[in-house]
Order: C-alpha cells, then sequence, then structure tokens
C-alpha cells in the first residue's frame, strides 16, 4: 500500500463506497543489517479500527542484526453508504500515511570503545 494513490482524495461523495469483496492483507519485511549498519528510526506501532468494519496494526521487532516490520489490514464489510464516507475516509487516510513511514538507516561503529574492547585497542 505504500505507493499507492490516496483511496479516497475527494473530501465529498455522492454515492456509497462499494468494494468488490471483504479482504485481508498480511504483510512482513525483515532487513538484515550488517554490523556496519544501525536503524536510525523504524516506524512505530499504530492500532487503527474503523467500527466493527476495518482494522489495521503494524508491528516492528528491532534486533541487533535485523527488523521486522509486520502489517494486517481487515475489511470485513463490501458496502458503506454515503453517511459512512467521512468516517472511512479518515480511517483510511490514517493508514495510508502510517503506511508512508520510513525506515532510515544510517552507518555506525561495529563495537563500542570501551577500554576492553578491541575497538578501543587499535
Amino acid at each position: 500500500m505504500s505507493n499507492e494513490k490516496p483511496h479516497f482524495p475527494h473530501e465529498k461523495r455522492d454515492l456509497g463506497v462499494y468494494f468488490d469483496y471483504a479482504y485481508m492483507l498480511q504483510d512482513a519485511v525483515r532487513v538484515h543489517l550488517p554490523a556496519s549498519i544501525r536503524a536510525e528510526s523504524i516506524p512505530t506501532v499504530s492500532k487503527e479500527q474503523y467500527e466493527k468494519y476495518a482494522a489495521y496494526s503494524l508491528t516492528n521487532e528491532q534486533k541487533s542484526d535485523a527488523i521486522t516490520v509486520r502489517r494486517d489490514f481487515i475489511l470485513g464489510d463490501f458496502y458503506f453508504e454515503k453517511t459512512n464516507y467521512p468516517a472511512l475516509r479518515s480511517f483510511y487516510g490514517k493508514i495510508e500515511n502510517k503506511d508512508q513511514e520510513n525506515l532510515v538507516l544510517t552507518t555506525g561503529s561495529q563495537a563500542s570503545t570501551t577500554p576492553n574492547s578491541p575497538a578501543a585497542s587499535n
């Protein structure tokens, strides 16, 4: 979803919203990091829900050599009345913004420079 256009770019709508079917998406991205690279910023954990009809969650797991970001999206209905459009649009706007968050990597030292570490004796 990160490179997609917004689902609901228009503020107002004259008709209800119809999806082809209810569905669920689950994906995960794992980035393995060499010792010289570290994460400066990772997407923050988020949970969003639109009444009982849709839910979104983004979680992350950071280890010293890898970062895993998981995303779950559930759309449990396929038709939404015109009166529900503002709330549905707001929900999609939140998750689309969340999907745009970046994983920022930077170079860092391979080991801390404490007096007993091999890096400090060089």
